[in-house]
């Protein structure tokens, strides 16, 4: 089990919950992260950021697949459809 938390600095904690620790820091993003949204699939989660880019994860290679570029404002919230 995996809770991901976005931070003031821009990082993302991957927090392993049977562990109660942090299992990864991924970074990426400039600014505060300001929302996460796991995929429903469960194999990918979106951030997003007061820098105004929305990033794709890949939980299996903890890391950014893709960023997508183009928002006037910060990201505060994701869904998937």
């Amino acid at each position: 089990r995996t809770v991901i938390a976005g931070s003031s600095g821009g990082t993302l904690k991957m927090w392993d919950l049977e562990a109660g620790k942090v299992a990864k820091t991924l970074t990426g993003h400039r600014s505060n992260c300001l929302a996460v949204q796991w995929h429903p699939y469960g194999e990918f989660f979106a951030s997003g950021s007061v820098d105004t880019n929305l990033k794709i994860w890949d939980i299996r290679r903890r890391a950014c697949i893709q960023t997508y570029k183009g928002h006037t404002r910060g990201i505060r919230q994701i869904i998937f459809s």
